[in-house]
């Protein structure tokens, strides 16, 4: 598994637990050191971390069985093309998990400014702030434009968080759900305008055919 923009390493560093091989690369110096000392710390041997660019990424093209890229394609000047650097990573039949702000779901998070600001009391707080607030790129993104993303990438849609249609119940991430139509799309993203208080992100899976 590769993690495009790692951070501090959370996520990929949880899934190393269990023993899987994981591959974390960030951009951060300062964020991969702090990922490599809890990795040290806590003695996980099947994590590496390295310093890399998403757009030219330290992988082998198809040597990846899941690539995992969230919170970060929205903060560059070029998402869809640094989506594109990530799927040139895939082997055939392998998995992409892509996370971003939703449009709808970040529509009403001007108005939480000033709550969130005075709830930033610490370090970790002020941190979430200015990233949520202050960030000096933000784009925001459909459900419909990511599909096409998939589309134009030689992927198959496999299933998304929230669900993409009404009602629809969440199945396992890595099996093929029906993506249905624009209409019920927009009405699931409207469902979304009440979740700017989480920051409005949304993943979505494809695979490579």
């Amino acid at each position: 598994m590769v993690e495009l923009g790692c951070g501090t390493g959370q996520l990929g560093l949880f899934l190393a637990l269990a023993g899987r091989p994981v591959l974390g690369v960030d951009l951060s110096l300062t964020s991969l050191q702090v990922a490599e000392a809890f990795r040290r710390r806590a003695g996980i041997v099947s994590a590496r971390l390295v310093r890399g660019n998403l757009f030219v990424p330290p992988v082998l093209p198809a040597s990846a069985d899941l690539v995992i890229c969230s919170g970060v394609l929205h903060h560059t000047g070029d998402p869809e093309g640094g989506f594109q650097s990530a799927v040139r990573l895939l082997r055939p039949g392998g998995c992409i998990l892509v996370g971003l702000y939703s449009r709808a779901g970040r529509l009403l998070l001007p108005l939480l400014r000033g709550r969130h600001q005075r709830q930033a009391t610490d370090r970790r707080g002020l941190a979430w702030y200015a990233d949520q607030h202050e960030h000096p790129h933000e784009s925001r993104h459909t459900v419909g434009e990511v599909l096409g993303w998939f589309e134009r990438a030689g992927l198959r849609y496999l299933s998304a968080r929230p669900g993409i249609l009404p009602g629809q119940p969440e199945g396992p991430l890595f099996q093929s759900s029906d993506p249905g139509g624009s209409l019920g799309q927009l009405a699931a993203q409207l469902s979304w305008l009440g979740r700017a208080a989480d920051g409005g992100l949304f993943l979505m899976v494809g695979q490579k055919h």
